[in-house]
Order: C-alpha cells, then sequence, then structure tokens
C-alpha cells in the first residue's frame, strides 16, 4: 500500500472500527471478518483483499521494502497487534517456522506421498530411481531429490552421492568382475617402468603382448 492508501484505508475504518479481544500473551485477534486461506485475517479497501497485518505494519512502522514479508514474534498469524510484527524475507519465516515446529514437514505435509519409513529404504536402497519411483508411486524426480538432501531432509543421514567413475574405470571394474581382466593396477605400473621385452612380461603376467603394448602406450589403464 501507498501512504495514500494507507490513509484512506483507515479512514473508512475509523466509520466502521476494528474488533478485537486481547488473549493473556497480549495478541490482538480480530472477532470479525475473513481469513485467507492460509489462516491470516484480511481486509478491503476499494475492491482490493489486503493482508490486514501488513496493514498494521505499515500503519505503524511504515511501508514493507519490495521482497519483504511480515513476520509474527507471537507465533499466532492472526494477530494484527503491530508490537508482534516485524519484517523479514521469505527464508527468515521457513527458518521460524522451522526452529519453532511450525511447518509441516514429512509426514506432517498431507500432501506427501512418501513415508518416513519409505525415505530411510529410498536413501539407503541401491535399486535404481525408476523402480523406486514406481514402488513407491511417486515421479523418479522426486526419488532422486530425496537421495540427494533435497528433500525430508530431517530423516536419516544425508546421502552423499559417490563421485562418478571415468568411463576407463568403469570398463576395468566389468572387466574384473567378469575375470577378463587379469592385471591390477600395481602389474600396470610395473610394465610401463620394466625394461623387459613385451613377450617375456607377457609370459610374466599371463597376458597377450598386445595387452603389454596397449598398457605402455597409455591406451588401457590410463588413470594410473
Amino acid at each position: 500500500m501507498t501512504e495514500k492508501e494507507i490513509n484512506g484505508y483507515w479512514c473508512n475504518v475509523n466509520r466502521k472500527g476494528i474488533r478485537f479481544i486481547k488473549d493473556e500473551k497480549g495478541c490482538r485477534i480480530r472477532t470479525h471478518g475473513a481469513t485467507n486461506r492460509d489462516g491470516y485475517p484480511t481486509t478491503s479497501y476499494k475492491g482490493k483483499t489486503l493482508n490486514l497485518c501488513r496493514v498494521m505494519y505499515e500503519t505503524v512502522y511504515g511501508l514493507i521494502p519490495p521482497g519483504m514479508v511480515v513476520r509474527h514474534k507471537c507465533d499466532n498469524r492472526q494477530c494484527i497487534n503491530p508490537e508482534h510484527l516485524e519484517v523479514g524475507t521469505h527464508a527468515d519465516n521457513v527458518k521460524d517456522m522451522d526452529q519453532r515446529g511450525r511447518r509441516a514437514v514429512g509426514e506432517r505435509n498431507n500432501q506427501a506421498k512418501l513415508t518416513e519409513a519409505a525415505v530411510l529404504v529410498i536413501k539407503g536402497s541401491d535399486t535404481n530411481a525408476k523402480e523406486l519411483a514406481e514402488k513407491f508411486g511417486v515421479g523418479v524426480d522426486a526419488i532422486n531429490r530425496v537421495r540427494q538432501g533435497k528433500t525430508w531432509t530431517h530423516v536419516g543421514e544425508k546421502i552423499t552421492p559417490p563421485a562418478p567413475k571415468t568411463m576407463d574405470e568403469e570398463r576395468i571394474q566389468k572387466l574384473r568382475q567378469s575375470g577378463i581382466c587379469k592385471l591390477t593396477e600395481n602389474k600396470a605400473r610395473e610394465i610401463r617402468s620394466s625394461d623387459e621385452l613385451s613377450c617375456d612380461l607377457a609370459r610374466k603376467y599371463g597376458v597377450s603382448k598386445a595387452t603389454i603394448r596397449r598398457v605402455r602406450q597409455g591406451v588401457i589403464w590410463k588413470n594410473i
């Protein structure tokens, strides 16, 4: 609101008045009028629906800077007592709710499809995200966000994803598992530093001369 709108609003209010009760904490709770879907009291002026808490703050302390929100120090969103109001960022508001246990997180959120038990399974499972998404009836993105620690951070420990393997490392690991790869990193280092003939090294390590040449040329085992 502008200064002119605030003055005009209160000229209108003075004719009608705002009725409220005062509780033991000093909160002033309006006893009439509507609230928005978040439970904050609203009022109207020239066809506009206004947040009454913002109106009360601006009347006493001045206009609210762009991007700032009104916060309740009393944790009572229906309170219109200016002494209980302060401004801050949306992030400040969320932090307040977390610290005071007012935010509906996890299973307390009626829109949540996962449970804490399901989240623990997801965080500890090696199953691919698509299968887990089908199992728990959510999207693949929801599974990935849980694993990356972007959601459900209050459940279990944050899982740090392993660093991605290079293509060479992946190929070597598959070869080792299949029994094809007979060399190890130490053996590959010995081959590179050796002055022996390729045929002798091939017999020594049980591989082909072509493999010895590829190790020496850096075609394979490039990561060492």
